[in-house]
């Protein structure tokens, strides 16, 4: 009996809350969303000119900022941190 209960609490409590987390979790954005196709062309050249990984990581964190207010003035949220190495379209040099 008292499993019962606490299932059905538990699969109520998940269906008034899932609208509420879905739509925490479309906020999220990523910076690449956030750009043009000519501001993405002049990110990807730009990291692709710097010579070393340190002016990259450097640069990346500058622009991942610029991202951030942007996100923020359209009600958006960014992660805190770019995205990892390697998980966008290629090396960037």
């Amino acid at each position: 009996m008292k499993t019962k209960l606490m299932t059905g609490l538990l699969a109520g409590v998940l269906l008034v809350g899932a609208p509420w987390l879905a739509s925490a979790a479309d906020q999220v954005e990523y910076g690449r969303n956030l750009m043009t196709q000519q501001e993405r062309a002049e990110h990807q050249q730009k990291m692709r000119s710097f010579k070393t990984e340190r002016e990259r990581e450097e640069y990346r964190k500058q622009y991942h900022e610029q991202m951030k207010e942007r996100a923020k003035e359209q009600g958006k949220v960014l992660p805190d941190q770019p995205l990892p190495r390697g998980s966008g379209m290629g090396r960037g040099r």
